[in-house]
């Protein structure tokens, strides 16, 4: 079963929604339950149901907002997954207390804290995800996806913030676990 649940995280880390569907029921078919799938990986289940169920918004986002608007910096995306596919009634983070580690230069990682919307968060509200960047499109994601264009973005650029997007979720986990 370990081999199975290390090619359902490869495809969960696939480019497309279809990958992942195939991925899902391929391993579904076999008996093995999505949600243990899911916590074998540490992915949070709340979220990664309410990624599935709002990713649309984002990719409509993306699809009709103007690269100028989210392609500086991956804050500014991960406050709009946040904001169009995570808060929820049942789970909301304040996004304006969203902590940025970075000690890189031109290259490194940045890590990103974000807290419930809660009065004193303690450790196990803060959910942490990160990402690696550099300093040109051919050694940073963001940039390459962009190609330095401030105008609304093409198919292909939508698929691909919308995958670098999921890979931000799919690294979501609680600071205290």
């Amino acid at each position: 079963m370990g081999e199975a649940i290390e090619k359902f995280i490869l495809i969960m880390r696939g480019n497309t929604k279809f990958d992942i569907e195939m991925g899902m029921r391929k391993y579904v078919k076999h008996g093995i339950d999505l949600l243990t799938l899911i916590k074998k990986n540490n992915m949070i289940p709340e979220i990664i149901k309410q990624w599935d169920k709002n990713k649309h918004k984002l990719e409509d986002y993306f699809r009709n907002t103007k690269q100028s608007e989210y392609s500086n910096y991956y804050k500014e995306i991960l406050v709009k997954i946040f904001e169009l596919c995570i808060n929820s009634d049942d789970l909301m983070f304040d996004l304006t207390k969203i902590t940025v580690i970075d000690d890189g230069d031109y290259q490194g990682t940045q890590i990103f804290l974000i807290p419930k919307d809660t009065y004193h968060p303690s450790a196990s509200d803060y959910v942490v995800t990160n990402t690696e960047y550099g300093s040109c499109s051919g050694c940073d994601t963001l940039m390459g996806i962009s190609c330095y264009y401030e105008d609304l973005p093409t198919s292909d650029q939508v698929k691909q913030y919308m995958t670098l997007s999921l890979h931000l979720v799919q690294k979501l986990k609680w600071l205290d676990e």
